[in-house]
């Protein structure tokens, strides 16, 4: 029987199995290990600094040297007859007694408490050799793993340190030939004791304690159909993936390979049953050998023959989800695995009108059955899933859509030897369509006539209440729940019910809606502030979401009402809103009263330019009244800003020195303060248009902002 184990094992391998490998199942294998605690005499070696290596070097060549002496050579003043510098003098006190301490080996000897008489003594003559000091530690612990399986004992801490292993009643000899050996293991496992290049060491190592081990990782076994071979695969069940080391010496261990397959065939071998290897292998016919399982999943999925691991563990993706199914899946087990693929088929459907029944084995254990409970919860909730417990013998799966109908059901056989399942892929036929419905007789006993004596209940409640959306889109719940059960008679019944309440109900509720707008209406006429549209606004919203039709009477309705309560509050946008208008100087010829009748709240630019022309239009005995009219009206706005032109903002192919241009440049200094050119120089119009100003003639002007209602 598969398990969760194997889908898992399955899942990781299909990225390097090769496409003709069929898996045939796991063993367990155990790999045993020691935990050894040593203690042992450590050195470890701490290079010289400055210091030490030119107080060693002095003494080396002098017999004996006091502190004053050395410092002397070294140019310190550290003499007290001479110059005394104290801080130099701890400097290279602190360095003498580091040499003369006991922890690095006593390298020199000081003669006194002064250092009156230095010397080297023999462990600081071959340390001196060696350039470093030594910190020697007595009875340091350490531990060393060793490997009793594969007998790669340098590598053991890598694999076995951080793994859960379980007490061995093995009882394993740590026979190692010398401590030689033993350091060879260390300079590995444990460099910062054992390190020949950083001269750390060790020596007289003693085994404190001894731990037996071991760790079981399953081994897969793969049988290759065109190239008559076994393939093993060592699965690392804690960080799930292939055991890389463990796995290579499987593989090139024939007795132990042979020692699995053994077991394997203990447990799984067949007898008297057809043999697959052949058909599987004619199949593959068509395909890159050089391929793995996984960049083929999609083909192998889609074949006569599919191997029925590769089935379970990845049939969510034998479906279409854009397409409409029926989808009809019976499991003789389900496992974590599998019920997550069921989960996954149901929520990626993008079809709303796809429906799909699971049925699952009666003999689920506990934590899968907790998880049938949750899937039947969800069943009751959503329009598309249907989910019973029947005694199941064998997997079978309908895939019912327009384009692609077939079904795949299981046969048993051999690949080797060994027991195998496929699931052989059929086109739709009269066993099919006989088969769908069975499923459905069987889902209809469990669904058909609870959802029926539920609808019954909810329409003598609802008659004798207030008509809402609510209880329609109930119904409607119903009534795609009960569509695969059409021709049961009561599911007839009770449809037919459902369609004559809705549409009474339909009726009803947009009577209801259609007083309710009346009621909208009316308020929106005495509408006087923004505040009062915002709460209206949101009372109709909350109104409009009952309607069930786009194409009702109540919908245009509504839609009508929505755009008037749009341009209305686009109406108090605009009252809001302040803009700068820049005055062309044949605007005030027109209307020289024009500044007083622009609200106050706008901003009226005037630019230089039109001051002057205007000033120059006083020697003119036909316009002076307006001119001096104007001047006078501009000098008295309160809302009036004077503005001299940013030339720079033009065009460059634009003249310079045409009072239209001085005058459009001092228009696009407003052009993102909502800024708006007033002119009725049509030749101003079309180059205010080319620079993507806003310009408004006078007449459009006054229409739309002189005659607005306050």
């Amino acid at each position: 029987m598969i398990k969760d184990i194997d889908i898992e094992i399955y899942k990781c391998i299909s990225q390097k199995m090769n496409v003709s490998e069929i898996y045939l199942g796991h063993i367990l294998f155990a790999f045993h290990y020691t935990k050894a605690q040593y203690t042992a005499t450590c050195t470890e070696a701490i290079p010289f600094n400055p210091f030490d290596k030119v107080i060693c070097k002095l003494l080396k060549v002098e017999n004996s040297l006091s502190l004053e002496e050395i410092g002397d050579i070294l140019g310190m003043n550290v003499n007290p007859n001479k110059i005394l510098d104290l801080a130099e003098k701890e400097i290279l006190t602190e360095a003498l007694q580091s040499l003369s301490s006991s922890e690095f080996g006593r390298m020199i000897d000081g003669g006194d408490i002064n250092f009156s008489s230095c010397r080297l003594t023999t462990t600081g003559r071959e340390y001196a050799e060696k350039k470093s000091k030594f910190r020697i530690t007595e009875n340091k612990p350490f531990t060393i793993f060793f490997d009793h399986t594969t007998g790669n004992h340098k590598q053991a801490k890598q694999v076995f340190e951080f793994v859960d292993g379980k007490l061995s009643g093995k009882q394993f000899a740590i026979d190692l030939a010398d401590d030689s050996t033993l350091k060879e293991i260390a300079a590995v496992q444990i460099p910062e004791i054992y390190n020949s290049e950083r001269q750390y060491s060790f020596t007289d190592a003693v085994l404190q304690q001894q731990k037996n081990l071991f760790i079981e990782f399953p081994i897969a076994i793969t049988f290759n159909v065109i190239e008559n071979s076994y393939q093993y695969y060592c699965y690392d069940t804690a960080n799930k993936n292939i055991h890389k080391s463990f796995d290579q010496w499987i593989n090139a261990n024939d007795k132990v390979k042979q020692s699995l397959l053994s077991e394997l065939a203990n447990i799984q071998t067949a007898v008297n049953t057809n043999d697959f290897s052949t058909d599987y292998s004619n199949q593959l016919s068509e395909y890159d050998m050089n391929s793995t399982v996984i960049a083929e999943k999609s083909n192998l999925l889609k074949a006569e023959f599919v191997d029925e691991q590769l089935f379970l563990s990845y049939f969510n993706e034998v479906f279409n989800p854009k397409e409409e199914i029926e989808f009809f899946l019976c499991l003789p087990l389900v496992t974590k695995n599998i019920y997550q693929s069921l989960s996954k088929i149901v929520q990626q459907t993008e079809n709303t009108d796809s429906r799909f029944f699971f049925i699952f084995p009666n003999n689920l254990d506990e934590e899968i059955e907790q998880s049938f409970n949750q899937l039947e919860n969800i069943a009751n909730e959503v329009v598309n899933l249907y989910v019973i417990q029947l005694k199941v013998n064998s997997l079978f799966l309908i895939s019912k859509t327009e384009s692609e109908p077939h079904y795949f059901e299981t046969i048993s056989g051999t690949i080797n030897r060994f027991k195998k399942g496929f699931l052989q892929r059929k086109n739709w036929d009269s066993k099919a369509e006989k088969t769908k419905q069975l499923f459905i007789e069987g889902f209809s006993d469990k669904y058909a006539i609870r959802l029926c004596n539920e609808v019954k209940t909810i329409i003598n409640e609802d008659i004798q209440q207030t008509v809402t959306k609510e209880q329609l889109e109930e119904l409607e719940f119903f009534e795609l729940k009960l569509t695969p059960f059409k021709g049961n008679e009561t599911v007839n019944e009770t449809l037919d019910l459902i369609k004559v309440f809705k549409e009474q109900r339909v009726v009803k509720l947009e009577e209801k809606l259609n007083l309710q707008f009346d009621e909208i209406e009316l308020q929106f006429g005495k509408i006087e502030t923004e505040n009062e549209l915002d709460n209206l606004r949101k009372e109709f919203e909350s109104i409009k979401t009952e309607i069930i039709y786009d194409t009702s009477e109540v919908f245009a309705k509504s839609e009508k009402i929505n755009q008037a309560i749009r341009s209305r509050k686009a109406e108090f946008e605009e009252a809001k809103r302040i803009y700068s208008f820049v005055i062309d100087t044949n605007v005030f010829f027109k209307d020289p009263e024009i500044i007083s009748k622009v609200q106050p709240k706008h901003k009226i630019i005037i630019a230089a330019k039109v001051i002057d022309e205007l000033d120059k239009f006083k020697t003119n005995p036909q316009l002076k009244d307006i001119a001096v009219k104007s001047i006078k009206a501009i000098s008295k706005g309160k809302n009036v800003y004077l503005a001299k032109a940013n030339m720079k903002l033009l065009p460059v192919d634009f003249n310079k020195k045409s009072p239209d241009n001085i005058i459009l440049s001092t228009a696009l200094m407003y052009k993102d303060r909502s800024g708006i050119l007033i002119t009725d120089d049509n030749g101003l119009q079309e180059k205010a248009k080319t620079v993507e100003m806003s310009v408004m003639s006078y007449d459009n002007f006054v229409a739309t902002f002189i005659n607005l209602k306050n």
